[in-house]
């Protein structure tokens, strides 16, 4: 199995979404594909920078030092060697549209970000936004990409050839993702139920 595209993501996320610690993403769009790469991105760091409470509002306190230290690593990476490592990709197992923010909140169990940043991210959206469930497996070894655009979106990167997912492995049991899956549409279901 092979892929070309990818989605830009904070580092720090993917790698929350690659210990199992994340299994949605938030987004205004919908997926650009059923399964790509998870492509880390550091500019987040910047905002520690130049503004660390606004970096602290974006993240919850026991993921806030973990995912600065990701974004710098892959800061180096980019800058020192002009490079990006893709070492996750990802299925999609279902994508929900959202226009009640009730929602989201009730999903922080399964995001890092805080609450807050969630919803101010959403309010951007212009009537809806989409959560998308996702399958995370690790790549047996990390594949290297030249930081070159390929055009389109800005959140999305299309690589110039398929790149191979062979041997790579869930990052959660089937067991442990489907009761996931499973909690998160029935928490979704009922906050959509008690809303009206």
């Amino acid at each position: 199995m092979s892929t070309r595209a990818a989605v830009k993501e904070w580092s720090g996320v993917i790698d929350a979404l690659g210990q199992g610690r994340q299994t949605v993403l938030v987004r205004k769009t919908l997926p650009p594909s059923d399964t790509f790469f998870l492509y880390p991105t550091f500019t987040y760091c910047n905002v520690y920078e130049s503004n660390p409470q606004s970096f602290n509002e974006k993240l919850k306190v026991e993921f806030q030092e973990s995912a600065l230290r990701s974004g710098q690593q892959t800061r180096v990476r980019a800058q020192s060697a002009c490079l990006v490592d893709f070492g996750y990709f990802a299925k999609i197992e279902k994508v929900i549209e959202v226009t009640d923010w009730s929602v989201l909140a009730a999903l922080s169990p399964f995001y890092i970000w805080t609450e807050k940043h969630v919803l101010e991210y959403a309010n951007q959206a212009k009537n809806s936004c989409y959560v998308w469930i996702i399958r995370v497996y690790k790549l047996n070894k990390p594949i290297e990409i030249g930081r070159i655009s390929q055009g389109g979106p800005p959140s999305v990167y299309h690589h110039h050839e398929p790149l191979s997912v062979e041997n790579a492995f869930a990052v959660l049991s089937d067991s442990v993702f489907n009761n996931t899956k499973k909690e998160i549409l029935h928490l979704v279901k009922n906050v959509a139920v008690s809303s009206f």
